[in-house]
């Protein structure tokens, strides 16, 4: 599987050593906590953790070792979740996931991290395309998003929260799975480029 390392910002980004990440929970983060009915429409009471619009709770075609489900985006489509974290002023943010290209060949699926400053009202902190490079349907790429460490102090003591978009044409689809959000308090001494900034 190809792995991309996407900045959120500009430049440089400081080496995370995973001894200094902390977890940030999400709720149903491979989408395997559903109805156990297949293509269930997302939201849905049996799909914990996710709202949105034109996306499924799909049974097969994940990659190895990501369970039996994932979550799949029409064209337009987008599943967004808030966590119970609070930003701290210093704080960086890593969003790890694996999408994959299915029907219609979608080129890109849309992460970001985003507040909610109202119920429902969604402010976007960081958006980033991430690019498929095989246009195999199902070929499962890993991705990886990071926020520089402060640049997310303007939204300092307000709740974190995960959103991924299809921005493709009509009769385009593609998949997520395996989400993992991570927070760190203070970078490593080791930098590293990224591959697409």
């Amino acid at each position: 599987m190809i792995h991309h390392f996407l900045r959120a910002g500009g430049g440089l980004l400081l080496a995370l050593s995973i001894g200094q990440a902390s977890s940030v929970s999400l709720i149903n983060p491979s989408g395997e906590q559903n109805s156990g009915t297949d293509r269930t429409p997302v939201p849905d009471p049996t799909f914990p953790g996710w709202k949105g619009g034109n996306a499924q709770s799909i049974r097969g075609n994940t990659d190895g070792g990501n369970g039996a489900w994932r979550i799949s985006l029409g064209s337009g489509g987008e599943v967004r979740q808030m966590t119970h974290h609070v930003v701290q002023a210093g704080e960086s943010f890593s969003l790890r996931f694996e999408a994959a290209s299915f029907s219609g060949l979608p080129t890109a699926v849309v992460a970001e991290f985003f507040t909610e400053p109202a119920p429902g009202t969604v402010n976007v902190i960081f958006s980033k395309n991430c690019i498929f490079t095989n246009l195999t349907s199902g070929a499962w790429e890993g991705f990886q998003v990071v926020t520089g460490f402060g640049e997310c102090d303007a939204v300092a003591g307000q709740l974190i929260g995960v959103r991924f978009r299809n921005t493709d044409m009509a009769g385009k689809f593609l998949s997520i799975d395996d989400i993992r959000l991570e927070s760190f308090a203070t970078p490593t001494s080791t930098s590293f480029s990224t591959l697409c900034g």
